[in-house]
């Protein structure tokens, strides 16, 4: 990876979040003892789609496969075996046990090494007159944008964020309603 590029990890959490509608812990991998969350593993990727395990009592739901999100697992899964290959790291047998994301190092990605990383993206996109200051968004924002930019209906888009009800979805969906006029 040459010096200033984005690692693809980040990418892949990125593009993830954003497509399933999540924050971004959802698709980290965290194992504290017995604070285990493994939010994103192996065990997720089922026939009909990826299994979302949500956050903040949100409702786990099945994101059906798009070709998009096939293609960013797919690439997570090869990421890994060459991170895993390369650097002489065993494959973990158990599906809930092998993450679809790893850093650079090979190590389950997690939600602070995942917010460090973008840390120091933003501010680099910031220094180098990409983004100004009041452009600058937080990692929270793909959830947003993903359920923003979903073409279903505000019901729908509830259910598609894990979303108890539309009430709780109208903090993320700012998209502006398209209305009928009186004929």
């Amino acid at each position: 990876m040459g010096q200033g590029s984005t690692p693809i990890y980040v990418w892949l959490a990125l593009e993830i979040a954003y497509l399933c509608k999540c924050r971004t812990v959802e698709v980290t991998f965290e194992d504290r003892g017995n604070d285990r969350r493994r939010y994103l593993t192996q065990a997720q990727e089922l026939e009909e789609g990826l299994r979302i395990v949500r956050a903040k009592g949100s409702r786990t739901n099945i994101v059906k496969w798009s070709p998009r999100l096939r293609r960013a697992i797919d690439i997570a899964k090869q990421f890994r075996s060459e991170r895993y290959k390369s650097l002489n790291i065993p494959t973990p047998i158990a599906p809930e046990d092998c993450p679809l994301i790893v850093n650079d190092s090979g190590r389950p990605l997690t939600a602070s090494a995942l917010r460090s990383a973008f840390g120091r993206i933003r501010k680099r996109a910031v220094e180098k007159g990409i983004l100004s200051e009041s452009e600058s968004f937080t990692l929270h924002w793909m959830k947003h944008t993903g359920v923003t930019n979903s073409p279903s209906s505000r019901i729908e888009k509830a259910e598609e964020a894990g979303h108890k009800s539309v009430q709780q979805n109208a903090d993320y969906d700012h998209a502006e309603a398209i209305v009928r006029a009186i004929e």
